[in-house]
């Protein structure tokens, strides 16, 4: 794994490099008017053949409700975090 960018309360991206594929990931952080934080994911993943492409759609089907609600448990973790009582 290699972190592409690390900007405190702002951004952290990072990139994971295997034979086959390549797996970006980019968390982007920005306070919003009403006081409240906007969080950004996006996720891309380059696949060197058509093999390891039809594979990560499949399992991305597959798993991506998983995915889904363990992120957002995760931000709901770190928002529980912040807040102060």
């Amino acid at each position: 794994m290699k972190i592409t960018k690390n900007v405190i309360n702002q951004a952290y991206h990072f990139e994971t490099i295997t034979p086959g594929s390549v797996f970006k990931v980019n968390y982007d952080i920005a306070p919003t008017a009403d006081n409240r934080t906007q969080v950004t994911y996006e996720e891309k993943s380059e696949m060197k053949d058509t093999l390891s492409r039809m594979n990560q759609a499949l399992i991305g089907m597959l798993f991506g409700f998983f995915r889904k609600r363990n992120f957002g448990k995760m931000l709901t973790a770190i928002e529980k975090s912040y807040t102060t009582a």
